[in-house]
Formats: C-alpha cells, sequence, structure tokens
C-alpha cells in the first residue's frame, strides 16, 4: 500500500482554512452542521489478541530439535466514523473499520454508547452497514440522529461540500473543500482497487473512514474512504448512490448483492474512433454478450459503444462496473448506446452477478400460474408501445389458475396489479404472492389497448 492509506484513527478538530466559502445568506456550515451533524456516530472496534497455529519443532543447525512458538497477534483497539441512516439503528461505515472487529461500540454524538454487530458488508466497495443491538437501545431514534441521503449522480465539479468526523472522546470534526473530479480510481494494494470514487480537497484526517461527505444542503453524498499520502488535499469518498443500492439489498435479500448486465467491455482508443462510429473516446465498447443475460434480453450487441447508464456519462470500464452496481437487482437500466453510427436507447433489468435473468427472477410459472418477462426494447416495438411504458410481458399462462380466471393472457403487458403500478418480474412476483387470491384487478395494455381485468370468488364474497 504505496500511495493510499485509509482514514481510520484518531481525528483531530479543526475546519480547514485553505478555502473560502462564498457568502451566501442561506448557507450557514454552521447550521448545515448542526441541523445534520447528530446523525455522525464515532465507531471504536476491539480486536482480541490471537494465536496463528499451534507450537512446532524444527531442526536448528547449532542447537538441534527445538521448539518454535505460535505467532502471537496482541489485541488492538481502532477507530472510525459512521452515519446513521435509519431510526431503528442501522449505520453506515467503511468495511475496513470493522474487518478485524471483535467487538463494536458505537457512540452518538450525545455521547451515548451502545454495542452493534455488522448486519452485511462487501469489501469490494468497503461498504459495511451496522445494526445497534444492545439492551438499552429502543430502537427508535428521533429524525435528528437520522441523516438525509442524497443524489451522487447530481454532484458537479467544482461543488462545495464538507467532510464530518467523530472521533471517540472528541467533539465533531467538520472540513470544507469542493468536488475534485467524479470517477476516479484507485489501488489499494495489488489486489484492491476501488473504482467511480469522489474526489474531494476537503481535508479527511484519520478517523474520518466512513464518515460523511455532506453537500450545502445537508444531504449525504458520499462515504469518506481513503486518503492519498503523497498528496495533501486528495481525499477519496463512495457515492451515495452505490451505498444506496446496498441497504437496498439488505433490506430486500438480508445481504448485499452485486448486480450485472452480462458484457465484455475495454476502454475506446483513438483508432478504434472510426470503426465505432464515435467522435470521442468516451464510452466503452462491448466486445461480447454473455448469453441469457440482462445484456442479451435488452439486444445489445458486441461493437455497441455504452455512452450513459440512466443519464449518467460512462467516461471508461472503471466507471460503467460502479455504475452497475448501482442498480438494483430486478431493477431496469436505461442505457445510451451508438451502433453503427446511430444512437439509440436499450433497457435493460438487472441480474444477479454470475447468475441468467431466468434465475435471478425465480421460476418459470409461479404460484399465480402465469409466466413473466421484462419489458425491452424489443418487445415495446413489437408491441407498438409508447418507450416510457412500464410493466411486465405476461409470457404464459396456465389454464384454470388464478391468473387465468382473472383475464391474463400471453403477450399482455401488466402495468398495475391491485391498483400497485408494476415496474419489474420481480414486484409483479411479489405483489401476486401476497395477494387476496379471492379478489383481483389488474390493468393490462392488450392490442394496443387498456384492459381492466377482475377476479371475485362469489363463493366466499
Amino acid at each position: 500500500m504505496k500511495d493510499i492509506m485509509f482514514a481510520m484513527g484518531i481525528t483531530f478538530l479543526g475546519v480547514s482554512s485553505a478555502y473560502a466559502i462564498p457568502y451566501d445568506p442561506q448557507v450557514s456550515i454552521a447550521d448545515i452542521v448542526e441541523d445534520h451533524g447528530s446523525s455522525v456516530v464515532n465507531i471504536v472496534v476491539r480486536s482480541k489478541a490471537k494465536v496463528l497455529g499451534e507450537s512446532s519443532f524444527g531442526f536448528h543447525p547449532l542447537f538441534g530439535m527445538m521448539q518454535r512458538s505460535p505467532r502471537r497477534i496482541p489485541s488492538s483497539k481502532g477507530e472510525g466514523s459512521g452515519v446513521i441512516f435509519d431510526k431503528s439503528g442501522l449505520i453506515i461505515t467503511n468495511s475496513h473499520v470493522v474487518d478485524e472487529a471483535d467487538d463494536i461500540l458505537v457512540v452518538l454524538s450525545d455521547g451515548r454508547k451502545y454495542n452493534a454487530v455488522i448486519k452485511s458488508k462487501e469489501k469490494s466497495q468497503d461498504i459495511a452497514i451496522l445494526k445497534i443491538e444492545d439492551s438499552e437501545f429502543k430502537k427508535d431514534l428521533s429524525k435528528d440522529y437520522v441523516a438525509k441521503l442524497g443524489d451522487s449522480s447530481e454532484l458537479r465539479v467544482g461543488e462545495w461540500v464538507l467532510a464530518i468526523g467523530s472521533p471517540f472522546s472528541l467533539e465533531k470534526t467538520v472540513t470544507a473543500g469542493i468536488v475534485s473530479a467524479k470517477g476516479r480510481s484507485i489501488h489499494v494494494d495489488e489486489k484492491t482497487q476501488f473504482n467511480n470514487l469522489i474526489q474531494t480537497d476537503a481535508s479527511i484526517n484519520p478517523g474520518n473512514s466512513g464518515g460523511p461527505l455532506m453537500n450545502l444542503k445537508g444531504e449525504v453524498v458520499a462515504i469518506n474512504t481513503a486518503v492519498n499520502r503523497q498528496g495533501q488535499g486528495l481525499g477519496f469518498a463512495i457515492p451515495i448512490n452505490l451505498v444506496k443500492r446496498m441497504i437496498h439489498d439488505v433490506n430486500e435479500f438480508g445481504e448485499i448483492k452485486k448486480s450485472w448486465l452480462g458484457v465484455s467491455v475495454s476502454n475506446i482508443t483513438q483508432n478504434m474512433m472510426p470503426y465505432l462510429g464515435v467522435d470521442s473516446p468516451n464510452g466503452v465498447v462491448i466486445e461480447k454478450v454473455v448469453e441469457n443475460t440482462p445484456a442479451q434480453k435488452a439486444g445489445l450487441l458486441s461493437g455497441d459503444v455504452i455512452l450513459s447508464v440512466n443519464g449518467s456519462t460512462v467516461d471508461n470500464v472503471a466507471v460503467l462496473i460502479s455504475k452497475i452496481q448501482e442498480i438494483a437487482i430486478g431493477d431496469i437500466a436505461k442505457f445510451k448506446i451508438v451502433r453503427k453510427s446511430k444512437t439509440m436507447f436499450v433497457e435493460a433489468t438487472m441480474a444477479e452477478k454470475g447468475q441468467t435473468l431466468s434465475k435471478a427472477i425465480g421460476p418459470s410459472i409461479n404460484s399465480f400460474g402465469v409466466k413473466l418477462k421484462e419489458l425491452n426494447t424489443s418487445d415495446r416495438n413489437s408491441l407498438k408501445l409508447a418507450t416510457n411504458t412500464k410493466g411486465v410481458v405476461i409470457d404464459e399462462v396456465q389454464i384454470k389458475s388464478k391468473a387465468y380466471q382473472l383475464g391474463l393472457r400471453k403477450n399482455d403487458v401488466l402495468i398495475q396489479f391491485n391498483r400497485s403500478k408494476v415496474n419489474s418480474v420481480a414486484q409483479a412476483h411479489e405483489l401476486m404472492d401476497k395477494s387476496n387470491k379471492n379478489k383481483l384487478l389488474a390493468i393490462v395494455i392488450r392490442d394496443g389497448y387498456l384492459s381492466y381485468l377482475e377476479y371475485v370468488n362469489q363463493t366466499n364474497s
């Protein structure tokens, strides 16, 4: 680890004076810290002494047979920061803050101390989600202690941000600076690289790891993770949109999962531009599309150039990989691509990494008696639907099933079920599983017209 150092340790009180915030009577850093700083916590981790291996014997050339003592790792203590994002006591921090922890103590801004456990973590993204588990904790924090999560895709280079940390037994540390760059990649060691990070010159001191990077609205837009030891004023933070995706996974699946598109891609060189039909090296080119994946289902092809994902520019492979991870499994992503010099848009539904789309969305025929598939660009064209139409396609219906009794038929586009809008197959499965089978309502698009379907079991009404 030559260049990058994680911001973990003891934080020192202070406000960066390298820059003067432009005067704005509507913006007060003191007010932002006072109103939103209570969501920042200090995290104290303790690791117990460990013994690696057992005693063994070896031959010494002078002293003959000798007993070798096992290697002992002494107990240790470390500190970092975190952000409360749910009143039940859920906290975002860095994975590296708690990786070796045997005990985790969370210290709130008012001095209250609680034990916590790791609910889920993703080391490759340096994110961990903690949960306060303490008999003294009532699991109902006031809104003053819960952070507002912003939208990192809206961050602009040059925008002012605040880094906040809360070291143990010291008051909150606040530093101010600007967003210096977006989409940065850093090598932590030979095996670890973090991509699509936000670079800031707001001072990130030891102890700030896991703490928030806030905009001037008091919204958390990133989670501080590392500093560059060889360059003053270079700090890096994880975009909050990626963190929000991970929070969704923990709520939905109980753990953090990885999304995938199902393509092999490479960066664009100057020599490739004329053949790809693009006038700049920005974007990535698809080299291969894996069979039975979201990419293939969406109609993406080898040679397509991906320019953006959900409106966010894709400058290189590292950015694309991180942008994919911001999209939850089962959610639809809109890709702007260039194919043979023609710009077009393609939508793909994310699957879990390593799985085909069919495996990611569950069984072919659900208990309701229907097989569903995601609505993609090809379906919209063949069914003559508007480009912004959302819903799922009825791919198969079992005779005498509840779906058939309701009136669902092959090639119907289901847009509402029991008064809930349908946006994905996973959501549709959930709505059907939880429905009252004796009274059902659905809205579908059939042959270009809206159809209202209703089923009531008279014997149970």
